[in-house]
């Protein structure tokens, strides 16, 4: 199920602007030629504080559900919970509401996605996976833009993945700008070398330290050395990653 939702390709450009009131909000163009993208949380709810899942991701150059055709969905991935497990909304008429779906992972094994709901938020450096129906359009085919809304904040906040004792945990994480980030650009504390980050592309880095921080890793079939090497490639504005941390006490902390 996490490699499938990993499965997330961005290309094109990407802006942003912001619009001045009382307070202010941004509105970030991601353009995107993937059918699944990891989708950061750059902005605040209105008012401050985090944002409903659902009002992240604009209607706007979306496919909703029509007759028997299933329509865009969003995915969070709620690690709060005992068991920590997917909720979904799919995308109508009316706006995004919240579904039950079954997803095949294996020709047995499926999991159950409950609803979304009103109450499931998701504060700023958190992820979500977009699922679309329509990616791209016209002839050659080009990317079809989406667009993430929320109030601007210009504080940096830490993002925390808490260790399970008994085993590694997965979640989404992505840098909290409208802006393109350097993975390793970030401030990262309490990472072991048993943690690792899945890129869209499915790609892992392994920790080597930290000088280096995220490395690619390569290893000599011949010889069995090991060849780390820093990723320097930024992470698109409107982008996320997955993140895995091994199992333990205490958390992995990052401030971009």
């Amino acid at each position: 199920m996490k490699k499938l939702l990993t499965i997330a390709m961005m290309a094109g450009a990407m802006s942003a602007m912001a619009v001045e009131s009382s307070n202010t909000f941004g509105i970030l163009r991601v353009d995107s030629t993937a059918a699944q993208t990891i989708v950061s949380i750059p902005w605040e709810a209105a008012g401050g504080g985090a944002i409903k899942v659902k009002d992240v991701v604009k209607t706007a150059n979306l496919t909703p559900a029509s007759g028997e055709y299933i329509g865009d969905q969003l995915y969070y991935y709620d690690t709060t919970a005992e068991t920590p497990a997917y909720k979904m909304w799919h995308l109508t008429s009316t706006g995004w509401e919240g579904a039950q779906t079954v997803i095949a992972s294996g020709t047995d094994v499926q999991q159950q996605v409950s609803a979304g709901s009103d109450s499931d938020v998701l504060s700023r450096g958190g992820a979500i996976i977009l699922v679309r129906q329509n990616p791209t359009t016209g002839t050659p085919a080009v990317a079809k833009p989406f667009y993430l809304y929320g109030q601007y904040n210009s504080a940096l906040p830490e993002i925390s993945v808490t260790r399970n004792a008994s085993n590694g945990t997965y979640t989404l994480i992505a840098p909290p700008s409208a802006d393109s980030v350097a993975l390793n650009s970030g401030n990262w504390t309490g990472v072991t070398a048993g943690d690792h980050i899945i890129l869209p592309s499915g790609q892992p880095l392994y920790w080597k330290d930290a000088t280096d921080k995220w490395c690619t890793l390569t290893t000599d079939l011949n010889t069995g050395d090991e060849t780390y090497t820093s990723y320097t490639t930024p992470i698109p504005a409107g982008e996320g990653v997955w993140m895995c941390v091994a199992k333990g006490s205490g958390t992995v902390s990052v401030q971009w």
